[in-house]
This record gives structure tokens, sequence and C-alpha cells, in this order.
């Protein structure tokens, strides 16, 4: 659970509400895959909080997308956080205002998304024959592991 300005906000769930991933054609050369995260949307959601804090859902679109054109991901989902209720109405006032989430809030809530959603569109790929949307750690032929270092 990612925190936000010494423990105030906190992730209650991250859910997936729509999935989509497309192969238009097979894989060959080089490809270059692209991820992307949009807040969509937040809004204030009744989930019987006390009266301390809020509620608030946060829906998102994580794309993969691949060059050349060979295929698609797309996630739509909604992130669902409670905050103490004077910073719930300063987040959003500020994303009626202007459509943006203050950076160090967004940084949370876009790294717990990429999160959930690379693994998500990494087993996707895997069912469609793409390539992975995320690297993927490799071992060089003949390198040693370094030595884990004595605490």
């Amino acid at each position: 659970m990612e925190q936000y300005k010494g423990d105030i906000m906190n992730i209650l769930n991250i859910a997936l509400n729509e999935m989509k991933a497309i192969k238009k054609s097979t894989p060959k050369g080089s490809i270059n895959v692209t991820n992307n995260i949009k807040i969509t949307d937040l809004k204030e959601t009744n989930m019987g909080t006390d009266k301390t804090r809020k509620a608030m859902s946060i829906s998102f679109l994580y794309t993969s997308d691949y060059s050349p054109n060979i295929g698609d991901i797309e996630l739509k989902g909604e992130v669902l956080v409670i905050e103490e209720v004077k910073q719930a109405e300063k987040i959003i006032e500020g994303w009626k205002k202007n459509k943006k989430l203050d950076q160090e809030l967004a940084a949370g809530i876009l790294n717990n998304i990429m999160n959930k959603c690379s693994f998500e569109a990494l087993f996707l790929s895997r069912e469609l024959g793409l390539p992975a949307p995320i690297q993927l750690p490799r071992i060089k032929q003949g390198q040693e592991p370094e030595p884990k270092k004595k605490k």
C-alpha cells in the first residue's frame, strides 16, 4: 500500500474493469513498446467511511503501444483511495479545476497503477504472442552473479 505525505493517503484497491489486447500482425524485426497511464477521472465515492475521512475513486487508462503497429494492449480501471477530509476536498477541488493531481500524489498513484498493469499487460502479451511490454531481466552468458554484501 503506497503512502502519501506522512501516511495520510491510503490506496485501498486497484481494480481493472476492462482489458483489451489485439494482435494485428506477427512481430518481426525491431519493435518498440511505449507504456502510458492517463488519469481519466476522479470523484468522491460513498464508502461508509467515518466523518474524518473521504473515499475517492480515480479512473485510469493504461496502454501499451507497439511500433510498428503489430498490436495494442489497453487496461481500464479504478484506484480506490481514502484520505483525511481536508486533504480529500483539496484533491477533488484541484481535479475539478484543472483535471490534474498534485505531483506527489500522482507519483504514488501512477507507480501503483504501473505495478499492477505491467504484470497484467505482460500476461496478455504472452497469450497473444506479442513481445513483452516491459523489460524483463536477462542473464548474460558467462556472467557471474555479484556476491551479496554482508550486513
